[in-house]
């Protein structure tokens, strides 16, 4: 069944549970899942110096700080259930809104939470020596975050803040004990290598480097939800990206002083190698565990917010009806989570790791540069509505992210047209579904 345009949500509202370090701990857990242990070694290949590779990290901080705080000023806003949904909306109109959400619904969410499945499955099945395969304990992941997301918001806030701790104090021990025990060569860092390298090179880095900051937008998604939103959402995201960055450099720091450059460039263990030389025969498990346990967070984060998506889309009149629904008891948005859980194993089921994160990266990006965009818009045609915060730097905050992301993502697509294309194709095919939409609708379909 699909809502008119402009129908208000069939359920009671979503109630404000979550405190201020709830919101942290989501972002930080959502952020931190699996591409800081992979990207390290693909970006030290493409840019061949410790010097370029820091700086490049950084960048990436830059950017995806500038597009925190540009959320933060849409979401002091409109302090809504939805996130970036809300703020296009409201910007542009309903049939940008409706790209935007149905890209997430169909790519977006599911395609991120199959890729992270996939990471764990092959991870846990490494430690365990299992011999089933990844896409088992894949699907047993999927069905875990769906079952748990079942539970409520509330244990759903507690349950991630107790995996976002644990993983990411794991994760900075590690960085830390590898500085410490481990054989160092600090005078690493000042290798000149190849020098600066070209800036196509740069661009193909920072693919990997932004996709491994991605997250952070989720946490406005669920605002709806978080106590006192204009100043707890402002803390938090400045908190997560401070963390993240924080954490990232670290860690970066530690391969590069720890491991040779040719064994670091295009490694895609070597968080792995990393742990071997602190750890001995040992680190390689216990980095596969971490890495597993750092997935299922990320896993979890993501599955709590994307039906809350789905809900503000179908609240204001642009998605199924069933989805604005909440269980009155535990205020789960359960049609939500479930279309989440059946999309994910599809995915799961039909595509390799490498072909998901081809779907989910050609267009996350162009999708929050039309939420970012919105800040000008909005700008413009509210100019006297209540902003509680105001983004620092404007007009050049949102343009460094708006730029920093049109850059790598076309540079991604000049690279890699056919591993893009199913990604774009669903983005283009939202104009005839949403005419269709607006079809049944002025029909009167329910």
């Amino acid at each position: 069944m699909v809502a008119g345009a402009g129908a208000p949500a069939a359920s009671p509202d979503l109630t404000r549970v979550l405190s201020r370090l709830d919101a942290a701990a989501l972002a930080v857990g959502i952020v931190v899942g699996t591409g800081i242990f992979a990207v390290p070694g693909f970006v030290a290949l493409e840019l061949g110096a410790p010097g370029p590779i820091l700086l490049a990290w950084i960048l990436g901080g830059c950017i995806a700080f500038a597009g925190a705080l540009s959320y933060a000023e849409l979401a002091s806003m409109f302090p809504d259930q939805g996130g970036g949904f809300v703020y296009v909306l409201r910007a542009f109109g309903p049939f940008a809104a409706f790209v935007k959400g149905w890209g997430s619904f169909l790519v977006g969410y599911p395609a991120s939470c199959a890729g992270i499945a996939t990471v764990f499955g092959i991870y846990l099945a490494g430690a365990l020596s299992w011999p089933g395969g990844a896409k088992p304990l894949a699907f047993a992941a999927l069905a875990s975050v769906w079952l748990l997301n079942l539970r409520g918001t509330r244990f759903s806030a507690t349950l991630q803040t107790i995996l976002t701790l644990a993983k990411v104090g794991a994760l900075a021990a590690l960085a830390i004990l590898a500085l410490a025990l481990g054989s160092a060569h600090w005078e690493r860092l000042a290798s000149p290598g190849a020098g600066f390298p070209p800036v196509a090179a740069f661009a193909a880095a920072m693919v990997g480097i932004l996709w491994t900051y991605d997250g952070w937008q989720n946490l406005t998604v669920v605002s709806g939800e978080i106590r006192n939103p204009n100043r707890s959402l402002v803390s938090a995201l400045v908190t997560a990206i401070a963390v993240v960055v924080g954490v990232y450099l670290l860690v970066n720091v530690s391969y590069l002083v720890l491991l040779p450059f040719d064994e670091l460039a295009g490694s895609e263990s070597a968080a792995a190698l990393a742990a071997d030389r602190v750890l001995g025969r040992t680190g390689g498990t216990l980095l596969a565990l971490l890495v597993a346990a750092s997935s299922f967070g990320a896993l979890f984060g993501i599955a709590l917010a994307g039906p809350r998506y789905y809900y503000a889309m179908a609240s204001n009149g642009l998605f199924f009806r069933a989805a604005a629904r909440v269980d009155p008891k535990t205020s789960a948005p359960r049609w939500g989570a479930t279309a989440l859980f059946v999309t994910s194993i599809l995915y799961v089921a039909t595509s390799s790791f490498e072909q998901i994160m081809g779907f989910y990266i050609a267009i996350t990006l162009l999708y929050n540069v039309l939420s970012v965009a919105a800040i000008f818009r909005l700008r413009r045609t509210l100019p006297d509505a209540a902003r509680p915060f105001r983004v620092p730097g404007y007009p050049w905050t949102p343009l460094l992210f708006i730029v920093g992301a049109l850059w790598v993502t076309g540079n991604e697509i000049a690279r890699s047209p056919a591993r893009s294309a199913i990604g774009l194709v669903a983005l283009g095919a939202a104009a005839p579904v949403y005419l269709w939409w607006k079809r049944e609708a002025r029909g009167g379909a329910s």
